[in-house]
């Protein structure tokens, strides 16, 4: 889970102080739905699954995280649907710290608060970033608001400031009163036109969603098709190969063949040539003991002929 730092003055208005004898408290509003200074834009929804967050919260100065910056802490924090915001009551302490923000309170000079909180997510609308998951760390007392209007009063020992809060209330009152019914009907179609554009937005984010995951969907289905494709490319120059391999070592083994049987046959013709070879040698020894013979024949007769011619002169 991605945290990320949110540290915001919001418009804020505190609603009342009390002070006693042990206790100073003030109570207000922390945050509404509303578009801060920076751009932040905060949802009604998201505040009220908030709200619970910030209760038992550290009250700073300034978001100081420092343990000389605690001033107090938060009481209670809820959700109003009314005002679409978060209210809180804050005891402020008795230290050194907590002594001077009670004095610059009651003299006017500070009223205005500030929240600091974590978020899961951050979303981005038309321009706007809108943090979705809020978890809030603490409550801060700021001198300068997001909004001119952030302030708050206080019942106490400065009478002035207490008149001033009773005239403020008695006309909040006048005014509630007074509104006609006529006002009450616009109001309500303004909530209903409000809601039917939460309702709107919302279903928009669903959408956007929706297309986003098609498309996650698409691409994955490409890569899937791509690995497939590259699985069945390596299939194929596989079988490519080994049929390859195959035909080549048949040749190999034709060619192994070919040689001894070249090989035979040179073998057999040697023999066949030696065996001619010594036949005719043979026979050219016969044909000279045959030439001999008649020779010696030739001569014989020869004589025998001479013989007998002689004799036949002498008796004759």
């Amino acid at each position: 889970m991605q945290q990320i730092n949110l540290s915001y003055s919001v418009p804020i208005k505190v609603i009342e102080a009390i002070e006693d004898t042990d206790q100073f408290i003030i109570q207000g509003t922390a945050i509404s739905a509303t578009v801060t200074d920076n751009q932040h834009k905060f949802l009604a929804e998201e505040l009220e699954l908030a709200a619970d967050t910030l209760k038992n919260r550290p009250l700073l100065k300034d978001h100081d995280n420092l343990t000389d910056s605690v001033v107090g802490r938060v009481i209670s924090a809820d959700f109003d649907p009314s005002s679409e915001s978060i209210v809180f009551k804050a005891r402020i302490n008795s230290t050194d710290q907590g002594i001077k923000i009670k004095e610059l309170i009651k003299s006017g000079d500070l009223n205005t608060v500030s929240i600091g909180a974590n978020i899961e997510s951050m979303d981005e609308e038309d321009g706007l970033m809108i943090p979705r998951g809020i978890k809030f760390k603490e409550l801060s007392v700021v001198a300068v608001p997001a909004d001119d209007s952030a302030e708050f009063v206080f019942r106490g020992t400065n009478f002035n400031l207490a008149l001033q809060e009773a005239y403020r209330n008695k006309k909040k009152k006048i005014k509630q009163y007074s509104t006609s019914s006529e006002d009450n009907k616009i109001n309500k179609k303004e909530e209903d036109m409000e809601k039917d554009e939460t309702v709107k937005a919302f279903e928009e984010r669903l959408d956007s969603q929706d297309k986003k995951l098609d498309a996650q969907s698409e691409v994955l289905a490409e890569v899937l098709e791509s690995l497939k494709a590259m699985k069945e490319s390596d299939q194929d120059e596989k079988a490519e190969k080994e049929e390859a391999e195959k035909t080549k070592a048949e040749e190999d083994e034709k060619a192994e063949e070919a040689l001894k049987v070249k090989a035979t046959e040179d073998a057999e013709k040697a023999k066949a040539d030696e065996e001619a070879k010594a036949k005719a040698e043979a026979e050219d020894e016969s044909e000279e003991e045959d030439d001999e013979d008649v020779d010696e024949k030739s001569k014989y007769k020869i004589v025998q002929g001479y013989k007998s011619f002689t004799v036949e002169r002498k008796y004759r």
